[in-house]
């Protein structure tokens, strides 16, 4: 599902574990992994996807 700003949330699952993961900017652009530590979820880094997409993250 992509919102309006242009965020992707997707499900990664590995070694029998589950990740929802919000994805945005190019598909060739540089990788960047953005964590937040607990309590806090994803959504800490809501104000900073758009920003690091626009600038080809």
């Amino acid at each position: 599902m992509t919102s309006a700003n242009g965020v992707a949330t997707t499900v990664i699952e590995a070694n029998g574990l589950r990740f929802t993961a919000d994805v945005a900017g190019p598909a060739d652009g540089q990788f960047v992994l953005l964590l937040h530590g607990f309590p806090q979820t994803r959504h800490t880094w809501r104000a900073e996807l758009p920003a690091l997409a626009a600038a080809g993250f």
